[in-house]
């Protein structure tokens, strides 16, 4: 059977890079794109589906898809916000709208559904595996389990749902981790709480995040009807060691400066207020500071191996030393 692939949010990170790649193993695929000049500035091939998550827009689209398709990777949503009812707004209730409507018109559909670790909260006594009940603490997590356990609880008898929760992801063209980077060409490197160095984390490269998400679409027949996965490097890294393999990428070394967990949650208050003034985009948000406080973000990426043939190809040092290549060569450092 033909797969016919459609993918929102083929202009971000995660899901420009899908697109490239699907295209690139033969498989019909769509985009959705906000506008012909975002499309335009990922040099993407062939021609979008314009539009976005808003209910004005999402029947205009979802009416206009091809009847063939067979699979459907949702990858839009929102990240990171001041206003947190925005969460709700985008990656629950316009992600639950957009379901219907497809399963309205695709009782058949396999549903993908790019979540977050954030969904699941961090980990405590082990690396999270996909038994492990969630326990999210920003509401950025919230919004992506509640779509989660929607879509699960509410799927035609013959469609399927695969849902995959990635670590960190990093990788060319992400804007995310950017900041990062920027911090250590700067050379001083500002700790959140006084065990910063020590937290640890899971981390993927986006050609293994776009790699899994390919393999699920192979085998998807193979699949149960609901599956879930982490995609994650079998090895975990601390704060201290992710900006370690920066500083060899950037042939610099920093200092570290440790800033006292309230200290940082009061910054992020005033960042707040701020905004309320005047809307920035500064990542430093209330939201996140909840992210920010727990001492281990980190997953098993075990079913990913032995379910989906899974081969982890980019450890940190090889993720960090495309990364910086990439940006160097867009003018970002």
């Amino acid at each position: 059977m033909t797969k016919s692939i459609f993918i929102t949010g083929a202009t971000g990170f995660v899901g420009s890079h899908l697109y490239e790649n699907l295209l690139k193993e033969g498989f019909n695929t769509l985009g959705l794109a906000r506008s012909e000049k975002k499309w335009q500035s990922f040099n993407l091939p062939g021609a979008p589906v314009l539009g976005d998550l808003s209910d004005s827009s999402l029947k205009d689209w979802v009416n206009n898809l091809p009847e063939d398709l067979t699979h459907f990777v949702h990858t839009a949503g929102v990240v990171h916000s001041f206003e947190t009812q925005v969460f709700e707004k985008t990656n629950t209730q316009a992600t639950i709208t957009l379901f219907e409507l497809l399963k309205e018109r695709f009782p058949r559909l396999h549903f993908i559904f790019i979540s977050s670790l954030a969904a699941a909260g961090p980990a405590s006594s082990h690396p999270l595996k996909e038994e492990d009940p969630p326990r999210p603490v920003s509401a950025y997590g919230r919004s992506k389990l509640k779509a989660e356990e929607y879509i699960s609880a509410h799927l035609a008898p013959e469609m399927k749902l695969t849902i995959i929760r990635p670590p960190m992801v990093i990788g060319p063209r992400d804007p995310a981790v950017l900041d990062v980077f920027k911090m250590v060409k700067g050379r001083v490197i500002l700790n959140t709480g006084l065990k910063g160095p020590q937290k640890t984390y899971s981390i993927v490269c986006i050609f293994d995040l776009v790699t899994l998400i390919t393999n699920v679409i192979k085998k998807s027949e193979e699949l149960e009807k609901i599956t879930s996965y982490y995609p994650s490097f079998p090895r975990h890294y601390t704060f201290a060691e992710i900006i370690n393999s920066m500083e060899k990428g950037l042939n610099v070394k920093t200092v570290g400066l440790p800033i006292p967990f309230p200290v940082v949650k009061a910054l992020a208050s005033l960042l707040n207020a701020a905004y309320k003034v005047k809307k920035h985009d500064m990542r430093l948000t209330p939201d996140k500071i909840n992210e920010l406080a727990p001492m281990a973000w980190t997953c098993d990426g075990a079913k990913s191996l032995q379910e989906l043939d899974m081969v982890y190809d980019y450890d940190l040092d090889r993720t960090v030393e495309i990364t910086i290549e990439d940006y160097q060569k867009r003018g970002w450092l």
